[in-house]
């Protein structure tokens, strides 16, 4: 018989690694009603959603990345746990070096292509900017400093499909022999990543509330996102 004084999760400290909800990438931040949230009326209905699940267990601390789409998110993910939101910087998504000049369709190709291509390797320039190297030290410091911190048990980290890759990389082990993580990350999803004192073991991966058995997710987050804009 499992005694129910005793504690459940046996020293384990776990984050709650979500991507943004769906955006259009506007850059106006709304949390705190000055703006729209810089998510899309779909976004946010989903990570209502969202926000009532983590509503269920308890919550130590809500992270997010400085970047409007993130910091909006967990604003409602925030707003039911009455939990205060804290930026991260390490949690910005991969630095792109310029976009000027460039089409919707141009700039789309040139992000799958980074993630996609068997070419791309841990120093490629994403659009001649930073580099999967240079992001998953970022990654790897984030969570080294995480764990670094004793006031939590349970922490939701707000990020984007890229850093999150990234720091997925880092908690499976991958050396750059392998390349990139071939894993898909789509808008306001939810990865577990578990801590028992020693190694991260990764328990959940690429969980959407809003559509459980993916049965119309089949496309690249990024094919999502050229389709909602038009491909401009």
């Amino acid at each position: 018989m499992v005694d129910a004084a005793a504690p459940q999760h046996g020293g384990v400290r776990r984050i709650y690694l979500v991507r943004h909800g769906e955006t259009l990438y506007r850059g106006i931040s709304g949390a705190g009603g000055a703006a729209p949230y810089d998510l899309t009326e779909r976004g946010v209905e989903r990570l209502r959603g969202l926000a009532e699940l983590f509503r269920l267990i308890q919550v130590d601390r809500i992270v997010a990345s400085p970047l409007a789409r993130s910091f909006d998110t967990a604003s409602i993910i925030a707003e039911p746990l009455v939990l205060p939101v804290k930026v991260d910087d390490d949690l910005r998504e991969i630095t792109a070096g310029s976009y000027d000049g460039k089409t919707g369709h141009e700039i789309f190709s040139e992000v799958q292509h980074f993630f996609v291509s068997r070419e791309t390797h841990w120093d490629t320039p994403y659009v001649g900017g930073e580099t999967y190297r240079q992001l998953r030290s970022r990654g790897q410091l984030f969570l080294e400093r995480a764990l670094a911190d004793p006031g939590w048990q349970t922490m939701v980290a707000v990020a984007h499909g890229g850093i999150n890759n990234a720091l997925l990389s880092v908690v499976l082990g991958k050396d750059e022999s392998s390349g990139l993580l071939n894993v898909e990350q789509d808008f306001g999803c939810v990865n577990v990543l578990d801590h028992d004192g020693e190694r991260f073991i990764l328990r959940l991966l690429n969980f959407t509330s809003y559509d459980p058995l993916k049965a119309d997710l089949k496309l690249p987050a990024v094919q999502i996102l050229a389709a909602l804009m038009g491909g401009r």
